[in-house]
């Protein structure tokens, strides 16, 4: 049974990669799979292990790809917390980063930890959440959050 369920994981994880990752995507020449115990697989065509050859935004593309399909296919009802999803990502992948997070924040609670990135990445993000919290320091060098009314 755990081959039935890591074949449908896999289809999913490889959905969500190609919906953000599709131009870049369609040029490689390797496979996505995830192994009966979970594992996520990166191999070449010759079956060499490429997942510590991709780029810091292949991993980010990749880990949150699991994680969703992971979400769907367990309808976990938990928040997903992300770090930094936009840091290393270039514009056309970032975009499609937001977009596949704003989806998936309709389903789940979503937490994103970010620093801020050009004005309309952070315009969409504002205008999708609930709540948006800036960690500010006071004058005495104390941290609080703040929440922001209007981005921008």
């Amino acid at each position: 049974i755990l081959g039935d369920i890591s074949n449908e994981l896999n289809l999913k994880t490889i959905r969500y990669f190609k919906e953000i990752f599709w131009e870049n995507y369609q040029y490689m020449d390797y496979q996505i799979t995830i192994n009966s115990s979970f594992d996520i697989e990166v191999k070449s065509r010759e079956g060499n292990n490429m997942l510590y050859l991709l780029s810091t935004g292949e991993k980010k593309i990749l880990a949150l790809s699991f994680i969703a399909a992971l979400s769907e296919f367990y309808g976990f009802d938990f928040p997903i917390v992300i770090d930094a999803p936009f840091t290393a990502l270039q514009r056309e992948v970032t975009q499609k980063m937001l977009e596949t997070l704003i989806n998936l924040s309709k389903l789940k609670q979503i937490i994103i930890f970010t620093i801020p990135h050009d004005e309309s990445t952070m315009k969409s993000l504002k205008d999708s959440a609930s709540h948006v919290y800036i960690l500010e320091k006071d004058k005495n060098d104390n941290t609080f959050l703040r929440e922001v009314q209007e981005y921008g």
